[in-house]
């Protein structure tokens, strides 16, 4: 990967994805998969 590519998990979330989560402190896809994968949300 280059400086210039990024991954999905850098991708921010929307607001309107923000919304439905009850950690309001996740802002990235990476954040919220490696919750997911936890079983925290």
């Amino acid at each position: 990967m280059n400086i210039f590519e990024t991954d999905d998990n850098s991708t921010p979330l929307t607001e309107e994805e923000k919304d439905g989560l009850k950690l309001k402190w996740i802002a990235n896809r990476k954040e919220l998969n490696e919750l997911e994968t936890r079983g925290r949300i």
